[in-house]
């Protein structure tokens, strides 16, 4: 997997990660999207929205909705007005 192979050669990447999270997301392996997912968000406050939106789904999917609800919440927030996923959310 070249995301993987990348985050190998530059460990730490937010951007990189955020990839790999939705990419597990996307491949129905939540688990793995939610740790790649969390830990962008709790160490790179100001990363890409996309990780928060994503961890919200994450979340909604495994009926964490209680967790799911602030995250959507961040999102919104973060995400401008014209941001191309914000009507998926609101």
């Amino acid at each position: 997997d070249p995301l993987v192979r990348y985050q190998q050669e530059k460990p730490g990447d937010p951007a990189v990660l955020t990839m790999l999270g939705i990419a597990y997301y996307h491949t129905h392996q939540p688990e793995k999207a939610r740790q790649f997912l969390e830990y962008v968000v709790k160490q790179f406050p100001t990363a890409n929205p996309d990780a928060l939106l994503y961890l919200g789904r994450t979340l909604h999917k495994q009926r964490d909705f209680e967790n799911a609800i602030p995250i959507y919440k961040a999102f919104l927030e973060r995400a401008g007005e014209k941001h191309p996923l914000r009507a998926n959310v609101t």
